[in-house]
């Protein structure tokens, strides 16, 4: 038998203190009106229906196994004080209002968000774990900052569309030691966009390929994924947090990114607690430390002339200043790479 639970009011509220669980019936909530479910709610083999204006409030876990059927401007509210935890099973949530208290809403697999997601609780965030936290075109984020954000941590991604050039912010942090807020903006620029996205997360640790000679870096780099934009090229800003995330002296960290194999200081610069630069690969990663620190090993095989089975050194014997040991000067002179192959740097 199929049971339909259709609720009509749009004033009142219907509260369910117990669990509640749908096995294949369907569950409406109309425009305008609101079921609290003061625990979890499960869908395992029926559907649930929100449509637009309507809200349904959990303090408990989400799990849907079955169908559901969110309009964009349905809202999905998670309260209490204990962490929620989502499985969507591949459906789509409208908007999702974090309401929490010091308490999360934990991704148990892929999230999409297609409305506002709304941080209005206090310390209250949305980690993913291995999970990606996906936005629609029409999208966008709402009291993020301070303690409120996407804990970006794991192998998931906070991903966002991009249909032309603009900017966008990843409200992204970490949660492992305290509350990090260190959110990741990109100025994009492309010649095409087809299904484009761009996903981040981010490591709350020293980038494995830091320059070894480097004595001023960065403890938290971001790992920056695009897709779908032909001629791509990323003017990215991270914010870190300079108590946590310096080593060395701060006003020398400029931004640089990764591609697998180079570093690229393209733009590189930084300003208070940021770090920016330029990247063109698609798939980098990006964090700060003093660019410039090289060290080149010079192996250099010196004549002179010989004396009684020895070599006489050539200062000596011309006549110039120099101790005992000294051989001869040597000038070593770094030039750029392409002509008209000026001068950057002589010792």
């Amino acid at each position: 038998m199929r049971i339909f639970l259709v609720l009509f009011f749009s004033i009142t509220m219907l509260t369910l203190q117990a669990q509640l669980v749908n096995q294949g019936g369907t569950i409406t909530v109309k425009s305008g009106a609101t079921l609290v479910v003061e625990s979890n709610l499960t869908n395992t083999t029926g559907s649930i229906v929100l449509e637009s204006g309507a809200t349904l409030e959990i303090t408990g876990n989400f799990t849907n196994q079955a169908t559901m059927n969110f309009n964009a401007a349905s809202e999905v509210i998670f309260t209490g004080s204990s962490n929620s935890q989502v499985t969507s099973s591949g459906g789509t949530f409208g908007k999702v209002r974090v309401d929490k208290t010091s308490a999360n809403v934990v991704l148990a697999d892929d999230m999409i968000i297609n409305g506002q997601l709304n941080f209005a609780g206090t310390n209250a965030k949305v980690v993913l774990g291995g999970n990606d936290l996906t936005m629609g075109s029409s999208s966008s984020v709402a009291g993020a900052g301070g303690s409120n954000y996407v804990v970006a941590t794991g192998s998931g991604r906070f991903i966002k569309p991009i249909s032309a050039n603009s900017t966008l912010t990843f409200e992204v942090g970490d949660n492992d030691v305290s509350t990090n807020y260190s959110p990741l903006s990109a100025a994009i620029t492309g010649s095409g966009y087809s299904s484009a996205t761009v996903g981040v997360n981010l490591v709350n640790a020293v980038h494995p390929n830091k320059p070894g000679t480097s004595s001023d870096y960065l403890t938290r780099y971001w790992n920056v994924l695009a897709g779908g934009i032909t001629g791509y090229s990323a003017n990215l800003t991270g914010t870190y947090i300079a108590g946590n995330d310096v080593v060395g002296t701060q006003s020398l960290i400029d931004g640089a990114s990764y591609n697998g194999a180079d570093w690229d200081y393209t733009n590189a610069a930084h300003s208070g607690s940021t770090v920016s630069s330029t990247a063109t690969n698609t798939d980098i990663g990006f964090t700060g430390f003093k660019k410039g620190d090289v060290v080149l090993n010079l192996t250099a095989y010196i004549e002179g002339y010989m004396d009684g089975g020895s070599m006489r050194p050539v200062l000596q014997n011309s006549g110039e200043t120099g101790t005992g040991t000294q051989c001869d000067n040597l000038t070593v002179e770094l030039r750029n790479a392409t002509a008209p192959y000026a001068l950057a740097h002589t010792f």
